[in-house]
């Protein structure tokens, strides 16, 4: 896996390049996060990925 560089708390720590993000507002992201349950999040490739990253 080819990693990247990048700071964090003034610390430098390698990180995968192909990585996905998204910023929304606070309030969106609380409404969103009690809507996980049942959701589509739960289920197949996600809990994979969630393993993963455990």
């Amino acid at each position: 896996m080819e990693l990247s560089k990048l700071r964090l708390d003034g610390e430098l720590v390698e990180h995968p390049i192909n990585i996905f993000t998204f910023a929304v507002p606070y309030k969106m992201f609380k409404e969103m996060e009690e809507n996980v349950e049942g959701s589509f999040l739960e289920i197949g490739t996600w809990i994979k990925l969630l393993e993963f990253l455990e």
